[in-house]
């Protein structure tokens, strides 16, 4: 065969192959779409407040402490005033801003203390209980209105909350703003996006009167006369008494969400959650560590007391209870804990002597310290080592134990009949909790 033949067989075996790589390919077409995304919405609410006081002069005037421009609320205090006399008033507007989408708009109030802090003389000739709960809440009268922005309650203007403060955080204090039913400013439903809606409010240290002002733009302190106060009917019980307080604003979607209810849907949580560690003592009150220990972790404020408890360290299999130990005074000559005292919540420990992440959820039907516990006013002082013993954080309040069910009387209630220290869980510091329904 001579070289061209082979030349020849070349070429036909590559066209062979390009033909045989031909017979794979189909007409095709190819489109492609590229970055879909699913992208959520938001809810944005925002809050600003004006706030107006009566000054020491006994006239109205502008308070840079309770007002702010507008933000998320990081800690900025609608009221925090001493040093009130009967009569005394404050007006505020609250504007509150919402972003992007439709939503409804729901507040709640809680009281977190109302408390005796000293019993004046005055005071004592008609409250002859102090140190107990406090009379300022009973005394303080509010109003909130469906404002302009003026910060002036003026004619047409909805009043859709007054009362004293005891009463307007009863059911929890909560408060429809704009529900599927209801709705302050317009007619029921959602705020819309991208508005801005105001909130009067006006407090009275007596008997609260609103009069409607005509429609104008200027301040308070230009127009005044929509709020009045009367506190001649304010006797010496509240004297150096005081009242705190948390105050909730809840924005949730509309869309989808066609029946929301501020009442049925919506269950405000409170930034009240505290933490309080229980350890072994030895003889001088030096905690004894690594060996026992128990964690409280419990809500501040509510109509039953709330929380969790965990331990370790302890006698196997056994049932233990924990308990508020109310102090008798002197404290260490009269003691049991029943002062009054209270068998919170009791519980088993599991065969590696450990309690682990039990519910608590009781209503105990008193406050947290309650009187007469000796525990409930200033006097014992368990900051910085005042009292020679202890050092803690919160200077007056409640104790809480752990203790061996069989240490009290038949089992279940105070006082303790028994004194086994070792076996016991102390606390390390005092605790308040506001029952908000007594």
């Amino acid at each position: 065969m001579n070289k061209k033949i082979l030349i020849s067989l070349s070429v036909i075996g590559l066209v062979a192959a390009i033909g045989i790589g031909g017979t794979i390919a189909f007409f095709s077409d190819t489109e492609t779409s590229t970055g879909n995304t699913f992208t959520a919405g938001a809810i944005d609410l925002t809050v600003d407040n004006e706030s107006y006081v009566t000054g020491p002069e006994g006239v109205l005037v502008y308070s840079e402490e309770t007002s702010w421009e507008l933000d998320d609320l990081t800690g900025q205090l609608f009221f925090n005033f001493s040093d009130l006399k009967p009569g005394d008033i404050g007006e505020d507007t609250i504007s509150l801003h919402v972003d992007s989408n439709d939503a409804y708009l729901c507040a709640a109030v809680q009281i977190t203390d109302d408390s005796d802090q000293s019993c004046t003389e005055p005071e004592l000739e008609v409250d002859v209980n102090c140190p107990d709960d406090g009379e300022l809440a009973e005394n303080i009268e509010f109003a909130f209105w469906a404002d302009d922005g003026d910060n002036v309650y003026e004619g047409g203007e909805y009043i859709f909350l007054q009362g004293k403060i005891n009463d307007i955080c009863q059911a929890g204090g909560k408060i429809a703003l704009a529900d599927s039913q209801y709705n302050v400013w317009d007619s029921a439903g959602p705020l819309e996006a991208g508005t801005t809606k105001y909130i009067g409010k006006a407090w009275c240290f007596g008997d609260l009167v609103m009069f409607p002002l005509g429609d104008d733009i200027t301040d308070p302190l230009v127009r005044s006369g929509s709020v009045t106060c009367n506190g001649a009917a304010v006797n010496n019980a509240p004297q150096t008494d005081r009242v705190m307080g948390d105050i909730q604003f809840y924005a949730v979607q509309a869309r989808n969400n066609p029946n929301f209810t501020c009442a049925n849907d919506y269950n405000p949580v409170y930034p009240g959650t505290r933490t309080l560690v229980l350890e072994d003592k030895d003889a001088q009150w030096n905690v004894i560590p690594g060996v026992m220990q128990g964690t409280l972790t419990y809500n501040t404020a509510g109509q039953t007391f709330t929380g969790t408890f965990d331990a370790t360290g302890l006698a196997v299999t056994t049932e233990y209870a924990l308990i508020y130990y109310a102090d008798k005074d002197p404290r260490f000559q009269s003691w049991g804990g029943d002062n009054p005292g209270a068998v919170i919540a009791t519980f088993n420990s599991d065969g590696s002597g450990n309690i682990t992440s039990q519910n608590i959820n009781v209503d105990l039907g008193i406050d947290l310290p309650e009187s007469p516990d000796w525990n409930i006013n200033p006097t014992p002082d368990y900051c910085d080592n005042h009292n020679g013993f202890d050092s803690y954080n919160t200077c007056a309040g409640a104790k809480i134990w752990l203790v061996p069910t069989n240490n009290l009387t038949g089992g279940n209630s105070l006082p303790l009949v028994s004194w086994n220290p070792s076996t016991y869980l102390f606390e390390t510091d005092l605790i308040n909790y506001n029952d908000t329904d007594i």
